[in-house]
This record gives structure tokens, C-alpha cells and sequence, in this order.
């Protein structure tokens, strides 16, 4: 039976990022890894890139290190709503609100593995069921991951085996990353003309 062109096309990517962003034996180990994926791994990663709704666990060692520990109050709640009003005061993500309140401002971040520089790239209004995905950590410990789940795969139109899947590998990733140590990269915030805590 013939692969489908997004197999081949995403393992293409996969080899490309590995080379823009490693060199030497990683490299190599890198591209031999990728080559011996197996497909259904990298149709998972391809549905993982393409999702609306993704996971984004925050590795413990930079846990309480964020936009809103790094500002003031005042600054704090003007940031979250110029974002819901931006938003409409709607979900960016799935157009849904929530009960107690429509949206919760969500901190994007990009973390660079290879320098260790954890990037604010934005933020986002989401409703509340939303929100609990991206921190769905913090929704097991509450005992609702389940929930979180089936919100995922609700979102995404993913079954419940890909669903589980993609939690059980953010959770391998974020074990991964709780090792290192991270610098915080708030410059974002910049345009809003905002002063960080402890700056000059």
C-alpha cells in the first residue's frame, strides 16, 4: 500500500529542523532516529503540528516564572483585557466562553531546547476548557484530566486512542525538559510598555 504525501512530507520537515538546529553526532543521531520512525509516529507528530488545540506543559523548573509573577497587578490585569477584548471575549480557539467568566488570558511560550531560552511569543484569550488542556498537568491533579481529554479530542476531531497518545508524548517532553534549567525570555512584552519586576 502507498504512504501518503504528508508521511514523507513530515519526515522531509523532521530532517530539515534537526539540521537547522543540530550539528556534529547529534545530528547524525537525529537523522537516523527520524528514518527509522515508524509512519504511524510521524502521523502522529504530523496531527500533533496541525491541531487547533495543542498541550503546553511547562517544564517544573520554570514553574511561578512567568508573565504574570514577573508584573505588577495592575499590569497583570491590563494585559489580560486588552487580550479578551481582542478576542472578542470569545475563545480563540474554539469560540466558546465560560460560566463564572468568558475567557482567561494564556501565556504562549516557545522553548529553544538548544540554548535553554523560554520565550514569551504571545498571548491568547481562551475559555476555560481550553485553558485546562494547555495546563492539562494541573487538571490531573485536580482529578479532571479525563475531561481535559475529552476536550481535546472534541477540539482537534481526534479519537480517543490519538488522544491519549499525544497527552502521554507532552508528558514525555515535559519530563524531558523539568531537567534543564531555563532563561526567561519576556521581551514581548516590550510593546505594551510594561516594566518587569527587578528592572531598571
Amino acid at each position: 500500500m502507498k504512504k501518503p504525501v504528508c508521511i514523507d512530507v513530515m519526515r522531509d520537515y523532521l530532517r530539515q529542523e534537526a539540521c537547522n538546529s543540530e550539528e556534529g553526532p547529534d545530528l547524525a543521531e537525529s537523522l537516523s532516529k527520524i528514518t527509522l520512525m515508524p509512519d504511524q509516529e510521524i502521523n502522529d507528530l504530523y496531527n500533533a503540528l496541525t491541531m487547533k488545540l495543542t498541550i503546553e506543559l511547562v517544564p517544573q523548573t520554570c514553574w511561578f516564572s512567568n508573565v504574570r509573577s514577573s508584573v505588577s497587578s495592575k499590569d497583570w490585569d491590563k494585559l489580560k483585557l486588552l487580550t479578551s477584548k481582542a478576542a472578542g471575549n470569545k475563545c480563540e480557539i474554539c469560540g466558546g466562553v465560560g460560566r463564572q467568566w468568558p475567557v482567561e488570558c494564556h501565556e504562549i511560550w516557545e522553548y529553544d531546547d538548544a540554548k535553554k531560552i523560554q520565550r514569551l511569543r504571545g498571548l491568547i484569550a481562551l475559555c476555560p476548557n481550553c485553558h485546562e488542556v494547555k495546563h492539562i498537568g494541573y487538571a490531573k491533579v485536580r482529578g479532571r484530566a479525563e475531561m481535559a481529554t475529552k476536550h481535546l479530542c472534541k477540539v482537534n476531531n481526534l479519537t480517543a486512542v490519538q488522544g491519549t497518545n499525544y497527552v502521554r508524548a507532552s508528558f514525555l517532553q515535559w519530563r524531558d525538559r523539568s531537567q534543564h534549567k531555563w532563561t526567561l525570555d519576556i521581551s514581548f512584552l516590550d510593546q505594551y510598555g510594561i516594566t518587569v519586576k527587578g528592572s531598571k
